[in-house]
């Protein structure tokens, strides 16, 4: 930008420049406050003219489009995997500290998780937490039920005896 002096003299644009400048169809939708760029004459003209007069620009946008919803999915896919790394991570590490707390008297239990995250202690489910053998003994068979579900045990809500097995094995409590 020049500096103006007492002795220079003020520079304008040239003729061809204002008269662009104020030709009607250069100003229509545009916004000249939303890139954050702004030059006290205004924005350049070649940046508007390069954008909106290149063909090949709704081609690039849907690309770009595409492209964006291609990452977003694959992130989805690989933070699907992760979480269930992480599940299947935290059963196990639950299930073989349940093992070492025997009876879970003197130390509760670790509450596991169902296979979709929810707690079976908290709504909607409001089921007895599991802290000691004594808890799964006195689980109703509604109860067992709900629970082989919950964790997606194979279960014959006939045979009592082998779903309580079932869901100790599962648990990590001692037989």
């Amino acid at each position: 930008m020049a500096y103006h002096t007492s002795r220079a003299p003020h520079s304008h644009p040239s003729a061809n420049y204002d008269d662009y400048r104020s030709f009607p169809s250069y100003a229509e939708g545009m916004d000249y406050g939303s890139a954050g760029n702004e030059y006290s004459l205004g924005d350049p003209i070649y940046e508007h003219k390069l954008v909106n007069a290149n063909p090949y620009r709704p081609l690039y946008e849907t690309r770009v489009i595409d492209l964006h919803q291609d990452m977003l999915d694959l992130l989805e896919h690989h933070k699907a995997e992760v979480f269930a790394s992480i599940a299947s991570l935290t059963h196990a590490v639950h299930r073989q500290t349940n093992y070492y707390r025997f009876a879970g008297e003197g130390i509760p239990f670790e509450i596991i998780p169902f296979a979709n995250g929810s707690m079976p202690n908290e709504l909607p489910h409001l089921l007895p937490a599991l802290t000691s053998v004594h808890v799964v003994n006195a689980l109703t068979p509604e109860q067992l039920v709900r629970y082989c579900s919950g964790y997606r045990i194979a279960h014959d809500p006939k045979n009592i005896e082998l779903m309580i097995d079932d869901l100790k094995a599962y648990i990590g409590c001692e037989p």
